[in-house]
């Protein structure tokens, strides 16, 4: 109850308690939050903010660094550094540079070839457990970026668009040696009430690397919808097949965009319904680094917390 106080839900307590002994669990809750026994017996722990310069884009009134889920991120990020051999960090080119670097046999850019192709780039991609605190972050040491994604939303449609985002970041120089977290809940659509310029610059990035001339094809989706939200996952189906794009990914687009078309229960019962036909985004992003990790993850408490946030189901 004193840890959902302050911002960590219980779901994720849950999953520390199930891998640690009784002895070992407040050790790894220092680890991970940076609480002390003492401070959490009291009912005030406190995590440490996050170290030098951060942005955070946000429309909510409150203070983003205060979330012990942020100390959390860090220090995952930290544990993966240590145990991935990840080539030298490349320059990230242009949306449509690479687009085509990241085409999979099938002609797509899926969330696999999207993970496969940050890794090579030194980038590493780590999923988060974790309801509430932030959505995803860019946190940034000498020069080298680590993504972190903690979207509840397990439609991989989120999650390709997501990790999109945060790349564009990256590419844009948005991030240099400072931390870049999202608090909201990221949406293609954009944020009606914070015209971030920034926000909506990852945006257009992660479209275009995504779906190419994503406004060309939500037109062709209302041109095929006829005007009947009847027809709107159909239509859906049919341009994603002509443009051999994700069809999940197009939805959940064309779900934000056509606002006039039907009522929005309509149109995102569509979309989902599509998008969970592609499975789980957390699963191709948690096998990816799991392939990478070294086998023996040492201290203890690092394997430990690592399988309790990061690689649990």
């Amino acid at each position: 109850k004193r840890s959902e106080k302050v911002g960590v839900a219980r779901e994720l307590i849950d999953r520390l308690v199930s891998v640690s002994s009784r002895a070992q669990l407040p050790q790894l809750l220092l680890r991970g939050f940076g609480w002390t026994m003492d401070a959490l017996t009291a009912g005030a722990p406190t995590s440490p903010r996050l170290a030098g310069a951060v942005q955070f884009k946000t429309i909510t009134p409150s203070d983003p660094n205060s979330s012990p889920l942020l100390a959390l991120a860090a220090a995952v990020a930290q544990i993966v550094r240590r145990h991935v051999d990840a080539p030298e960090p490349e320059a990230v080119p242009d949306a449509a540079t690479a687009r085509r670097q990241m085409l999979d046999p099938s002609g797509q850019v899926t969330l696999a070839s999207l993970v496969e192709w940050m890794w090579r780039r030194g980038i590493p991609v780590i999923p988060l457990h974790g309801k509430g605190g932030f959505c995803a972050a860019v946190l940034s040491t000498d020069g080298r970026h680590a993504v972190i994604i903690k979207e509840t939303r397990e439609h991989l449609a989120y999650w390709l668009f997501d990790l999109a985002h945060e790349l564009g970041h990256i590419a844009l120089g948005h991030v240099h040696n400072e931390d870049l977290v999202d608090v909201d809940a990221l949406s293609p659509g954009g944020r009606k009430d914070n015209q971030d310029a920034q926000e909506e610059a990852a945006n257009r990035f992660a479209l275009e690397l995504l779906l190419g001339d994503a406004d060309s094809l939500v037109r062709e989706v209302q041109r095929e919808a006829q005007g009947s939200y009847l027809r709107f996952k159909g239509a859906v189906v049919t341009v994603a097949r002509r443009a051999n794009v994700n069809a999940g990914l197009l939805g959940v687009v064309a779900a934000y965009e056509l606002e006039d078309l039907g009522e929005p229960k309509d149109r995102w019962g569509s979309a989902n319904n599509l998008s969970a036909a592609d499975g789980s985004g957390r699963v191709v992003v948690r096998e990816a680094l799991s392939r990478r990790l070294a086998e023996a993850v040492t201290p203890e408490l690092d394997r430990l917390l690592l399988q309790a946030t990061v690689l649990a189901e």
